[in-house]
């Protein structure tokens, strides 16, 4: 009952998450999260502040070490006044983007080689790329068949 109690305290969902989780949040009891540790023990464990110097990164780990590279740059940046990179400031509106949900439709010819095919979606990728970088494609802009 006190069971319930406690689960029906922390939001109606939160009994249903902890076992669906497996209690990934300290509260299961110490011996069973001795016996069987998960994700939240082994972050714990860490410590508030874990000293990177104690690390072996491995091959691996690069884009850790890229990601806390270009943390470290941002931070100099800001102490020095200036924008960190991927900061735009400024400008008339939303910032051009290439990205879109454009579909191609591009059926196989039968009588084509596995060569002419490979440079077939090679023209396609190009078309599309240059298509894209011209604003000729909109995010609602699709080719093939309409439905």
């Amino acid at each position: 009952m006190a069971q319930r109690q406690r689960e029906d305290a922390r939001g109606p969902f939160a009994g249903y998450h902890a076992r669906r989780a497996g209690g990934q949040d300290g509260e299961r009891p110490y011996r069973e999260r001795r016996r069987n540790p998960g994700d939240w023990d082994a972050w714990m464990l860490q410590g508030e502040i874990t000293v990177h110097g104690n690390e072996h990164l491995t091959a691996a780990d690069c884009g850790v070490a890229l990601y806390r590279k270009q943390l470290r740059e941002g931070i100099a940046a800001v102490a020095d006044g200036r924008d960190p990179k991927g900061i735009v400031r400024g400008g008339d509106g939303p910032i051009r983007s290439y990205a879109s949900n454009m579909t191609r439709l591009a059926p196989k010819p039968q009588d084509l080689s596995a060569a002419d095919d490979r440079q077939r979606w090679i023209e396609l990728a190009r078309d599309t790329t240059a298509k894209a970088l011209a604003g000729e494609v909109r995010q609602e802009q699709s080719y093939g068949p309409k439905a």
